[in-house]
């Protein structure tokens, strides 16, 4: 189950820190050549060939034919050509009217193959899964997603009573930044230190079990700040209603094409480190001043 968390964790942190530095290399008619692009369409023309294409939050469009494999990222893959390897698409969908040698896989999308079309390994999809940033909207994805954020806000809102929630809002809202930093700070120490931990120990692999969920539960509690703190900026209503509407916003903020994944990336970090630094603050309680009479006031 660590291994699950942390490759999920590096997906998403790696996507936040490179892609200021990702370098686009896009040939379109190139022979026996890897193609690796971002944000920039992929087109194999009829009669060219290629090696390997991977495609980060753009779509690719096969006409002739590739020796190895397809992989998109929040794009979605046209096959009228041939594909020898594996077709896998995180965030959209699959049409294939050529052969495709290996295996589909579609995560946040369909697979439709039309008549004549061929898939020899093994054909299996997820419409119900949605990327934030991806290009193409699926029903089911897109309720799956907004109904995973408002069950966040709602179970962390049986635990949070009104004054704590206004007190983590406030505080979110004044020193997000501080947030940012300390997310931040929290990737930079998962690369530069746990990522290098070997997990043979039994006793070692339980505290990083526990580390992890102590990181998970943070980020929930700040994402339910900052649901907090957008819906009361845009809606007069109080309770439920604001945790509702700034979900909702938060939700329709990841559903933004591209930009979702970028906008993802910055709650989780913004959470992490508003989690980390005032849940504590935010849930303890302030004593009662006891305020003695002055001397004028005893009769």
């Amino acid at each position: 189950m660590i291994d699950i968390m942390r490759a999920n964790v590096t997906l998403l942190a790696l996507l936040f820190l490179t892609v200021p530095v990702l370098a686009q290399k896009q040939q379109n008619q190139a022979d026996d050549a890897s193609t690796t692009s971002f944000l920039s369409h992929v087109t194999i023309p009829k009669g060219s060939s290629g090696e390997d294409v991977v495609c980060i939050l753009c779509s690719a469009e096969v006409q002739g034919r590739l020796t190895g494999d397809l992989v998109l990222i929040g794009g979605n893959a046209e096959i009228t050509g041939s594909v020898d390897g594996d077709v896998v698409v995180v965030g959209g969908w699959i049409l294939t009217r050529g052969d495709i040698g290996g295996e589909a896989f579609a995560l946040g999308g369909s697979i439709t193959r039309e008549a004549g079309a061929q898939i020899k390994g093994e054909s299996e999809s997820f419409p119900w899964f949605h990327l934030p940033g991806q290009r193409s909207f699926h029903a089911a994805g897109v309720l799956c997603l907004i109904g995973f954020l408002l069950l966040l806000v709602f179970f962390a809102g049986l635990l949070w009573k009104r004054e704590r929630s206004e007190r983590l809002a406030d505080r979110l809202t004044r020193r997000w930044w501080l947030a940012l930093l300390v997310g931040v700070a929290v990737w930079f120490g998962y690369f530069e230190y746990l990522d290098e931990i070997e997990t043979g120990s039994e006793v070692l692999g339980i505290l990083l079990l526990i580390l992890v969920l102590v990181l998970l539960i943070a980020t929930w509690f700040g994402f339910y700040g900052m649901a907090w703190a957008v819906g009361r900026r845009v809606s007069q209503a109080v309770g439920w209603k604001t945790r509702l509407a700034g979900a909702l916003i938060l939700a329709v903020a990841l559903l933004v094409p591209v930009l979702g994944l970028a906008i993802l990336c910055l709650i989780f970090t913004i959470g992490l480190g508003a989690g980390l630094l005032f849940t504590w603050p935010a849930v303890r309680t302030a004593k009662p001043v006891a305020i003695e009479p002055s001397a004028q006031e005893i009769p």
